[in-house]
């Protein structure tokens, strides 16, 4: 839904620009970061469906690979058409392949580039939740809110911390987190509670940093 709302423009994504009433333009301000929540939230769950199972790599480029490679085939070559008819591309081999390799033209479609680096690493990533502890999740979660937190601090005082830092590929963080979300086991109501609740900081400061951003 959030995905859906991200393309609705004038009618709600960037209704703020066009109506005069208060409430509509407080909510419409309101929604644009939180559906920008959308690509980590869906990385949290292919995290917690794909890093838990066994395939060799023949079976992940054959079948997992091979075939996301065709959607984005597919899907940018139709983007590409569309450019070539409404007049903002040429139509040329090496232009259908620059839009398609270098992706300068196919924006709407990045989560899908984002998307195949995510697979791209996923028997690492494996390997790495298969030795990782729960101290080692925790640590995780405190260094991905500590990063959004001085980004937040950052739109406030307007000196941001240098990247470098903190890099954490979102291909690396959110499913590793949504992975310990499904999978790590809570011995009661209130640990359970304050796992989720840790969570949830994260992205509660993505919006923030965002809200201050727009």
């Amino acid at each position: 839904m959030t995905v859906i709302y991200n393309h609705t423009r004038e009618l709600g994504f960037t209704l703020y620009q066009y109506t005069s009433d208060t409430c509509s333009y407080y909510m419409s301000v309101l929604m644009i970061p939180v559906c920008k929540t959308a690509v980590p939230v869906f990385l949290m769950i292919s995290g917690a469906t794909l890093l838990g199972k066994t395939e060799d790599y023949r079976h992940l480029f054959s079948r997992r690979i091979g075939r996301y490679v065709g959607i984005v085939l597919f899907w940018g070559t139709l983007q590409y058409f569309r450019y070539v008819r409404t007049g903002k591309a040429e139509l040329s081999v090496s232009g259908w392949w620059s839009d398609i390799y270098s992706n300068p033209r196919l924006e709407t479609y990045w989560y899908l580039y984002l998307y195949l680096g995510f697979l791209l690493l996923l028997p690492l990533l494996r390997k790495a939740v298969s030795g990782m502890r729960e101290q080692d999740y925790r640590y995780l979660l405190g260094l991905s809110c500590i990063s959004s937190i001085l980004t937040m601090l950052g739109y406030f005082s307007g000196c941001f911390i240098n990247n470098s830092v903190f890099l954490m590929p979102s291909v690396f963080l959110y499913p590793l987190l949504g992975y310990w979300i499904d999978n790590s086991p809570c011995y009661s109501h209130g640990k359970s509670a304050l796992k989720y609740g840790l969570t949830a900081i994260l992205p509660l400061c993505m919006i923030v940093s965002l809200c201050i951003h727009y």
